[in-house]
């Protein structure tokens, strides 16, 4: 196993390093470029979202069985 030594003034010295193979740091680069970043909720949702819990512990949620039942009695 080869010996790397890394002057502690291009990391800064108080940041952590972490080394890995060439084929990890490309996978992990099309991991990231295929996957999105977080998108912040808008007062709107998050309105929605604590409706929907709300919901969810009162028991009053429909089944997808339900929902379908619903939608095809409406036809």
């Amino acid at each position: 196993m080869s010996t790397v030594t890394i002057p502690r003034k291009i990391f800064g010295g108080t940041e952590d390093v972490v080394v890995v193979s060439r084929r990890e740091y490309e996978n992990l680069l099309r991991t990231r470029a295929r996957t999105k970043g977080e998108v912040p909720m808008t007062a709107s949702v998050k309105r929605a979202l604590a409706r929907a819990r709300k919901n969810m512990k009162a028991g009053t949620m429909l089944s997808i069985a339900d929902v379908k039942r619903q939608l095809a009695s409406r036809n």
